[in-house]
């Protein structure tokens, strides 16, 4: 067994393939789409990714699924808000309206789960 491999019960990914998966979930694929991809049956990404919910330790398939949503939202409101400070006025309207949702959100969150 290769050492670069990262335990995923019965998924196997190396490092290229954890990077790659980031950038997959980054441009919109769904876990269907990630499974043709890597040419791995669907069930084996559905368990493995319904399973590591639970878990937030870099070796899971969840923690790199929702790093690669994360680490893409981060980097275009980074480039959102340096349009915007450059006085762009769309990407001056489209921050605004972006931090009204995550207010919302959070308010939703705390009246109903009370997070």
């Amino acid at each position: 067994m290769n050492s670069d491999l990262t335990p995923f019960s019965e998924l196997q990914l190396n490092s290229e393939q954890l990077k790659e998966l980031e950038q997959l979930v980054a441009i919109g694929f769904n876990l269907n789409r990630i499974a043709r991809y890597f040419k791995i049956p669907l069930h084996l990404v559905e368990i493995e990714a319904a399973k590591s919910q639970n878990s937030d330790t870099p070796d899971t398939f969840y923690y790199h699924y929702q790093r690669g949503i994360d680490v893409s939202t981060a980097e275009i409101g980074m480039s959102l808000l340096a349009s915007a400070k450059s006085g762009n006025l769309g990407a001056i309207d489209k921050l605004e309206r972006i931090k009204q949702y995550n207010d919302y959100e959070q308010f939703k969150k705390r009246v109903l789960f009370g997070e």
